[in-house]
């Protein structure tokens, strides 16, 4: 009757253990519940401590400074019954650290700094997953009889498994957590990308009426908007009625790179209107005014004036390192052939040439930047033959749709961004473009 009675006692403690070990929020305060617990619940214990060995040796919780103190001497010895519970998986208990010989210089500095004489660990573990181990300790000797060695391996279960849950929940809590803030950064790095991209197209505005052309321009945002840049597109009316068209592309894609765009994008259009010269003179100005001004980007440009003489309309070209324009005509295409001059903005000025072209009634001249032809899975040279066979097909389509489809076939979920700004002459669609004179050397 004593034993069943003794049993119940046990059972209910047992019980009483497990749900305070289920209360702990994190897994830390379950480590020091559990040592707290053992002294409570396991007899003869005095003092308690839990080990952990990954890849260093330590003591996460403890009922005080003496388990500190005796799993420090453990771990600079590298012996003790703590750490022969975590390796050899099985319980080690002594009775009198002062006539073990296990681990002969363990036990002789623990009694002689401690006063510890009894030890009992247990290896704890989940599935023979091995998490540390479980030590008590006591100055009496032959504290840990049979029954305290029964109870206090039950007790490492329940504490095993009251630990693992709460790493668990701590894991999913941190995955919840981090889950969240991944949530938040989406939404901010998505407002950002939308301020940038809306910041781009206020700076791209619409182009004023340029008639008799027909002018028709196109920014179409790299499909992740967050890599918007610096790419850009010009007309207007220059004060000798002639009418000025550029495209250009800054380094960058970044808010930044936008509003870098957004200031040489001024400048050209400021030295534009300033006095009439040829294109290739412009763009030498505006590099020295560039570096005046520490823009800090180097870039691509292709300006180009148009002008109506003897009943026909012939373009001025400079070119700065930026693809060839493409000159639309009846079922043909063909890109013009400029000296393709140094960047922009690499804080040296150059002499850069001016090609003249003369355009035929109703044909289209296309100005764009790279992203309508580069990807990474082709050569530049087979994207820009898709471009001139594919605006060959379209020639006769309005100018408008012209754009829509070359970006719809070429550049359906862009990688990069891009511009394209294009113009038809007034007239009949003539059959070839003509050369007025030879493209002059690049200073």
């Amino acid at each position: 009757m004593e034993r069943q009675s003794a049993d119940h006692d046990l059972a209910e403690a047992l019980a009483k253990v497990s749900r305070a070990l289920q209360s702990e929020p994190t897994a830390q305060e379950t480590l020091q519940k559990i040592v707290e617990l053992a002294v409570a619940t396991v007899h003869g214990c005095d003092h308690a401590g839990i080990t952990i060995m990954n890849g260093r040796m330590w003591t996460p919780a403890a009922t005080g400074d003496v388990p500190r103190r005796v799993d420090q001497i453990q771990y600079a010895t590298n012996e003790g019954p703590c750490l022969d519970a975590i390796r050899q998986h099985r319980m080690f208990v002594t009775g009198d650290l002062l006539a073990e010989r296990r681990w002969p210089r363990f036990s002789t500095r623990t009694v002689q700094e401690t006063g510890v004489r009894s030890m009992l660990s247990f290896r704890l573990f989940l599935n023979q997953d091995t998490l540390g181990s479980l030590n008590m300790y006591s100055t009496a000797q032959g504290a840990f009889d049979l029954d305290s060695q029964a109870v206090g391996e039950v007790f490492a279960s329940h504490a095993a498994l009251a630990w693992s849950a709460a790493r668990e929940h701590e894991r999913m809590e941190t995955m919840s957590q981090d889950l969240h803030s991944s949530r938040q950064l989406a939404e901010e790095y998505a407002e950002q990308a939308g301020f940038a991209a809306a910041l781009q197209r206020s700076m791209l505005t619409e182009l004023p009426d340029l008639s008799p052309l027909e002018v028709t321009a196109r920014y179409l945002p790299a499909t992740r908007a967050a890599q918007v840049g610096g790419d850009w597109y010009d007309g207007f009316v220059l004060p000798d009625g002639a009418v000025a068209l550029a495209v250009g592309d800054l380094a960058g894609h970044d808010i930044n790179a936008a509003v870098a765009m957004g200031q040489a994008r001024n400048v050209l259009r400021t030295l534009a209107v300033d006095r009439p010269e040829p294109p290739g003179e412009l763009l030498s100005r505006f590099d020295a005014v560039a570096s005046h001004l520490a823009l800090g980007r180097t870039g691509t440009c292709l300006y180009a004036r148009l002008d109506q003489r003897d009943g026909g309309w012939q373009a001025a070209l400079g070119n700065a390192g930026h693809p060839p324009p493409l000159l639309i005509t009846d079922r043909d295409a063909k890109f013009l052939d400029l000296p393709q001059d140094p960047l922009l903005g690499t804080d040296q000025i150059f002499d850069r040439a001016t090609t003249q072209v003369g355009l035929p009634a109703g044909s289209t001249l296309l100005l764009f930047t790279d992203g309508l032809v580069e990807r990474r899975d082709r050569d530049l040279a087979d994207g820009l033959a898709l471009l001139r066979d594919t605006a060959a097909e379209l020639f006769a389509s309005p100018v408008d749709e012209l754009c829509d489809e070359l970006l719809r076939r070429l550049v359906p979920h862009p990688a990069d961004d891009v511009c394209l700004l294009a113009v038809r002459l007034p007239g009949s669609p003539a059959q070839h473009p003509t050369m007025l004179t030879a493209p002059p050397e690049a200073g």
